[in-house]
């Protein structure tokens, strides 16, 4: 996550009103780690951190992590756009050394508060979001169950999203790794019509703009059974 998360921090509560301690107190996070944040000691934190953080402060998370200048938007196919969510999806993570572990259930916050920027194709957040919440869920996958339910979910709406992007490559590899990992019957025939798109997209059946005039697979689909709270 970016260095300049400190900063953002600290401008936000600031202008808030709040003191360093008055957030622990509302957040839940302790005072120590919001000092480090500040501080610029801990630019690794954790997006269910930051969105503890941010909520206690009635901020969007992307306030908090992401850069809001003005800028053009990009093209959905765009690959540097995606660069950091592709690589999330193929390199090792390793709890070894991580002092902020994530939480089963602060992934699923996280993802369940995610599905509207899904939905809304708001891009941009996206692509800031997926990065930290995909490695959250590969580091909660080995908890059991419930933490593999989470990212069988994350998967499967990562892959949803590359397809419609094009960024047919990396979405294989996450339709790939949900249906491996489900045991659910709906949410893994919901995976294959994903994958089924995106292999038509990639061998190039939709053609001549059909893709943008019609060709997008409905949300409603892809966002059929959410997760829920056991």
């Amino acid at each position: 996550m970016s260095a300049d998360i400190g900063k953002r921090l600290q401008d936000t509560r600031k202008r808030r009103g709040m003191t360093q301690r008055q957030l622990a107190s509302e957040s839940g996070v302790s005072l120590s780690l919001i000092r480090k944040v500040e501080q610029g000691e801990r630019a690794d934190t954790r997006l269910e951190t930051a969105r503890r953080l941010a909520q206690a402060m009635r901020v969007p998370t992307t306030n908090l992590i992401a850069d809001h200048e003005d800028a053009p938007e990009a093209a959905p196919g765009a690959d540097d756009r995606w660069e950091a969510v592709r690589h999330a999806l193929v390199a090792s993570v390793r709890a070894d050394g991580v002092t902020e572990e994530p939480t089963v259930g602060g992934v699923r916050d996280a993802l369940e508060s995610a599905l509207p920027i899904f939905s809304g194709d708001r891009f941009a957040e996206l692509s800031v979001i997926l990065p930290p919440l995909l490695r959250d869920a590969d580091l909660i996958a080995g908890s059991g169950q419930e933490g593999r339910a989470v990212r069988v979910r994350l998967s499967q709406l990562t892959g949803w999203l590359l397809t419609q992007t094009r960024q047919f490559e990396a979405a294989d590899i996450a339709l790939s790794r949900s249906l491996e990992e489900s045991s659910d019957r709906l949410q893994a025939a919901a995976t294959v019509s994903t994958q089924c798109c995106s292999c038509c997209g990639a061998v190039g059946c939709l053609r001549q703009g059909s893709w943008q005039r019609g060709g997008r697979m409905r949300p409603s689909l892809a966002f059929r059974g959410r997760p829920r709270r056991s």
